[in-house]
Parts: structure tokens; sequence; C-alpha cells
């Protein structure tokens, strides 16, 4: 198993595959660095002046996102007091674009699979479980790839634009207790970073299951993007209390590092612990890798008896 995948990472496709992601990263982070230097403010204390009594104002008028104003209010006027203002370099080093990582990694499950149409009908039934893993494993060993190549073009690309000093500072966010915190910025980034690979990797194994399954690939893009979009567009359509009963069972409602650590608009599954995230989260990549390999056997044999 081990040499064959080795020998996968020497293959033309996935080379080429590998610079293509480190292509559109370049020129997406090169792009969106200069967002990110027109949205800094020049002086720092009016603008907390003013944000906050904005925010106030705005508590005035409503009855709903109290908890969210009040989550801003808190971390602005700790800044404020403390004069731990943002660095550009810094923020651009923790934030990540976590939809074009997943499109990027999907992409890969596609073109993994149309290499390997043909292939397939040369496995016999001793190795398919060796071939199904190996073919996984590459999948996921890609997506670290992904990952590890945003969050280092990240480091190079907003220290080159806004310089290397203060990108390391400390991040102050609040923990899940209410109380503002200074936290390392590489923790921070490695548990967001971390949070998103596993859900990324069951994405990937959604797409594995359906490429499997459905072998005209233009049906098979089609499902692949409903399955991912159309929960999103069912929660829009329910109300929030359906809403809230219903994304306990899906697992990219799940995010680890809420469980540690505040964010102003996303919390964690009402009534849910950082276990019952691995729980969601296990059970849905057993179950899609499992129906991935029963259609990878049923290809198996369709293509055998041709």
């Amino acid at each position: 198993m081990l040499s064959y995948i080795i020998k996968e990472f020497k293959s033309q496709y996935l080379v080429r595959s590998m610079l293509t992601v480190l292509v559109i990263l370049l020129l997406y982070l090169s792009c969106t660095v200069f967002v990110f230097s027109n949205r800094m403010p020049d002086e720092w204390n009016s603008y907390y002046v003013t944000q906050i009594a904005e925010i106030k104002n705005n508590m005035e008028f409503s009855d709903e996102n109290d908890e969210y104003y009040e989550k801003k209010i808190k971390l602005f006027e700790y800044e404020y007091e403390n004069g731990k203002y943002p660095n550009p370099a810094n923020n651009f080093f923790v934030s990540f674009n976590q939809v074009l990582l997943i499109c990027l990694c999907l992409g890969f499950v596609y073109v993994s699979m149309c290499n390997k149409e043909t292939y397939i009908q040369n496995i016999s039934n001793q190795i398919s479980l060796q071939y199904f893993i190996s073919q996984f494993i590459i999948i996921i060993l890609f997506v670290l790839f992904t990952y590890l190549s945003e969050m280092f073009l990240s480091i190079m690309i907003g220290g080159v634009k806004f310089g290397f000093e203060g990108m390391f500072q400390p991040i102050v966010l609040l923990n899940n207790q209410g109380v503002v915190i200074e936290l390392s910025s590489f923790y921070y980034a490695f548990a967001t970073r971390t949070s998103m690979l596993v859900i990324t990797i069951i994405y990937c194994a959604i797409g594995y299951m359906i490429l499997w399954g459905i072998k005209n690939r233009w049906k098979a893009i089609l499902t692949l993007f409903l399955v991912c979009v159309g929960p999103f567009i069912v929660f829009y359509m329910l109300n929030d209390e359906a809403v809230e009963n219903l994304q306990r069972y899906l697992f990219f409602s799940y995010n680890y590092s809420l469980y540690f650590f505040s964010s102003y608009s996303i919390s964690v599954v009402e009534g849910t612990t950082f276990i019952d995230a691995l729980i969601v989260h296990g059970v849905s990549f057993t179950i899609f890798l499992m129906a991935a390999w029963c259609f990878f056997r049923r290809r198996m044999k369709s293509s055998n008896n041709i």
C-alpha cells in the first residue's frame, strides 16, 4: 500500500493537481492581501470609539442579537484599553477561505476519479480493498497539502505585504465563559484550520462516494453540488427552531474550535459538547466511506463484466 501511495505522488496528474492548487492559492491570496490592507483603519483609537458607540446604539434597537453585540463591545473595549490593536499581517495569517479550500479538494477528488476510470478494470478482488483505501489516503494527504500550502503562503504573502513584525502576536478573543483571553496566533490558526480540515475530509468522502456511485461525470458533479449546497438552502427556508433541531445531525454544523473559544456570530450547536462533535463527524465519515466502498464494489463488478 505504501509503495502504491509513493508511486501515485510521482504521477503526472497528481503533480499537476498540486501545482494547480498552488497557483490558485497564490493568485487568491495575492488579491486578498490588498483587500486586507484597504480595510485596516489609519487610526485605531478613533476607530474603536466610533465602533463601540455604533454598537451600543444598535443594541437599543435590537432585541435578538444582544449577545453578538455584547461580545464585540467586550473585545473592542479590551483592545482599546490595553492597546492590543490588530496587526494586518497577523489577521491575514489567521484568516482563511474555507469554501475555496473545500472546492479545491473536491476538485482533486474529481480529477483523481477520472484518472482511475480505466484502471479499475485491472484490479483483482484480492487487492480491491487495498486500492480503495490507498486512493482515499492520497485524497487525505492532498487535503493536508492544500491546507499547509494555504497557511505557508498566507505567512509569506502577508509578511511581504505588511512585514513579519507582529505577525505572530497573540490573538485577542473570548473563551466560552465570556472572558477575554490572549491566545497564541499559531494555536488559533492550528485550531481553526484543523476543524475545517476534518470537515473537508468528510466532504471528500461524500465526493468519493458520489463519484464511485454515479458513472456519468456531469451528473456526479451536479449531485455533489446539490449535496453540498442543498442543506444551506434548506436552512434558509426553515425557521430558527427547525434549523436548531436539524443541525444537530449535520457534520458541517460542528466546529471544534468553537468549543474552546467564542466567535462573534457563530456558536456551537446548542446542548452539545466537543465529544458530540467527534461522534457526529466519526459517524458521518464512516457512513459515507462505507457507502463509497459499496459503490466501488458495484463499479468493479460492472467493469469486469464488460
